[in-house]
């Protein structure tokens, strides 16, 4: 993230949301929803994510579910977090529209 797109990030949204932007970012990069509540410090990354969705659009974050098994052997589906290029160019206008 450059540090004009940092500046106007850290001035728009939450402490929470921006480490969370931060996070999912660099392009095509998964993060896991215990990523994301440790970048944010926060036991609920889904609602953060939650939030940035309605700032950014419905179709900001992408959420694609992976197939895990825990440690009894049951299957999970756990989310991974990703944005999208619509929530790429919406930042991007932000940044211009904020310098």
């Amino acid at each position: 993230m450059s540090p004009e797109l940092s500046r106007v990030v850290a001035q728009l949204f939450s402490s929470s949301e921006a480490a969370a932007l931060k996070a999912l970012h660099p392009s095509g990069v998964l993060v896991s929803r215990e990523r994301v509540d440790w970048v944010c410090q926060v036991s609920n990354g889904p609602h953060v994510v939650l939030q940035l969705r309605e700032k950014l659009g419905k179709d900001a974050i992408k959420t694609v579910r992976a197939r895990s098994k825990d440690r009894d052997g049951r299957v999970r589906r756990p989310g991974l977090y990703q944005l999208t290029e619509q929530s790429r160019h919406c930042l991007e206008k932000l940044a211009r529209e904020n310098l």
